[in-house]
């Protein structure tokens, strides 16, 4: 249950900086997509430990990153992009494979 609510967390925080006209930039050097990556990263770990599957942490995290997109294109001053859902993907599979490294030192 507390792995749930840390996802569903994770994913309301993603929602909102989806719906933010001007997000927040903490380190200028990074592109938008580098934060694509890390925030989808999070997310892939948080739906693989509450998911227990890689698969499954995948395909709802493509999902959920085709349905922020499709939000973005409804919050002024933002866009859809394909290469933002790339960089997500990304996030996710590195994700993925970030947990079974960790669960093949173990």
């Amino acid at each position: 249950m507390k792995r749930l609510l840390i996802l569903l967390g994770y994913a309301a925080f993603l929602t909102y900086l989806s719906s933010l006209q001007n997000p927040p930039n903490p380190v200028p050097i990074f592109t938008d997509k580098i934060y694509h990556i890390l925030l989808y990263m999070g997310f892939g770990i948080a739906l693989r430990l509450t998911l227990n599957s890689s698969a499954k942490a995948l395909l709802i995290g493509t999902g959920f990153g085709v349905f922020d997109e499709i939000h973005q294109m409804f919050v002024p001053n933002r866009t859809a992009s394909l290469y933002d859902l790339v960089a997500d993907v990304v996030g996710l599979m590195l994700a993925q494979i970030l947990i079974k490294l960790w669960k093949w030192i173990e």
